[in-house]
Order: C-alpha cells, then structure tokens, then sequence
C-alpha cells in the first residue's frame, strides 16, 4: 500500500492550512497570556482559576472577537477579497485596524497598576511587530505568521530570562516540575512548522518567513528594553 504523490501534496497542504489557522497571528496574544498563566499562575494576583480564565476571556474578545469580526466585515464591503489576504495590499487596512484595537487595549492596561510588567510587554511587543509589518507591506510582503511565531518564541525567552521563571509546575496529573527551556523548545519546533506551513502552501518565500520570525523576535526584545 503506497499513496499517490497527489494525494501525498494534498495531506501535506491540509496539514499545513490546519497549522496555518491554529498558530494564527491573530490568537498569538491568547496563546502567550495562556503560557504566562500556566508559568505564574499567581502572576495576576489571582488564587482562582476562574479569575484567571475572564482575564483570559476578556483577551480573546479584545484580541481575537472583535478585530476578526471587524476584518469579517471588509469582504462584503469590497475591501479585501478573501480572509486569506493573499495580496499585500489587502493587509493594510486589516493590519490598521488590528493595530488599533491593540493599542487601546494595551494603553488601557498600561495604566492599570493590577497588570503585571510581563503582559504589557508582550502587548507592546506585538504592537511593534505590527506597526513593522504595516510599514513593509507598504512596500513588499512579509509573513505575518511567522512575525507571531517569532514574538511566540521572543516571549519565551524573555520569560526565561528576565521574568525569572525557570521552571514551572505542570498542573495536571501528578504536579511535575518541568523546566521553561522545554517550552522553549516547543516553542523553536513551532515556530518552524509555521515557517513550512506558509512555504507548502506558497504564500511566502523563504525570505519573507525568516523576515518575520526577525521581526517577531526583535519587537518582543524592543518592547521589554522600552519599558524595563
């Protein structure tokens, strides 16, 4: 029993259109908050899991809900052609108004003396990586999901480093001890499935994906030096 090269090209692109939309830019915010919780879960001056989880809620609404509703909203008004964004030029409106939903949030907890320094950071982070995806689809393309793999990876090792938190507490089963350079390291093996992903399906070219993985990694490393 073999399968046909066909069929072979169509798993691998299935596989890759499925990594593409769950390592998706736009749940990135969702997915560092997650880690951060699951490093410190105490980071938020909160003992109850249920305190932790509406934060997280109120995250995806801000961060995933409302801007994808938004973005939703420009194919029938003529603004893009498709959710995939395939040409540049269509990512600079959806890229503008991302931004600004991000940047209200991230201002309204910059404020709030109750949001730790980590969280802020990453938001900063993400922001920076945006505005420096907007600037250079203006003049080319980049790959916005590597840009949030890169700050994926960036956070990591910012948590690694400077936050202090070398190890965590694996809160399911027995409790086990598990090192942050293990989610480092899941976190590399990541990063590169995303960056194959884009090259199988062709909206990139390698140059674009290791664009954004420097992007992501940088914006993360800038926002923490401006508000350390």
């Amino acid at each position: 029993m073999y399968f046909k090269p066909d069929c072979m090209t169509k798993a691998l692109h299935w596989i890759a259109r499925f990594i593409s939309f769950v390592f998706h830019p736009i749940f990135m915010v969702c997915y560092m908050l997650g880690l951060l919780l699951l490093v410190n879960p105490q980071l938020f001056g909160y003992s109850r899991w249920n305190q932790n989880l509406s934060l997280l809620i109120l995250v995806f609404v801000s961060t995933v809900v409302i801007p994808g509703i938004a973005i939703s909203m420009m194919r029938p008004l003529g603004f893009i052609q498709s959710l995939k964004m395939e040409e540049k030029k269509e990512r600079i409106i959806p890229l503008i108004v991302v931004m600004i939903f991000y940047l209200w949030l991230f201002i309204n907890f910059y404020k709030n003396k109750n949001i730790p320094f980590p969280l802020t950071t990453i938001l900063l982070g993400v922001i920076i990586g945006l505005f420096l995806s907007f600037f250079i689809t203006v003049f080319s393309k980049i790959s916005i999901h590597a840009v949030g793999a890169g700050g994926l990876l960036g956070m990591l090792i910012l948590t690694r480093l400077f936050f202090s938190y070398e190890s965590f507490i694996w809160p399911v089963g027995a409790g086990s001890m598990i090192s942050t350079d293990l989610l480092l390291l899941v976190a590399i093996i990541i990063a590169g499935m995303i960056g194959t992903s884009r090259l199988i399906l062709e909206s990139h070219h390698p140059g674009q994906v290791w664009g954004g993985y420097l992007i992501g990694l940088s914006s993360m490393m800038l926002a923490y030096t401006l508000l350390h």
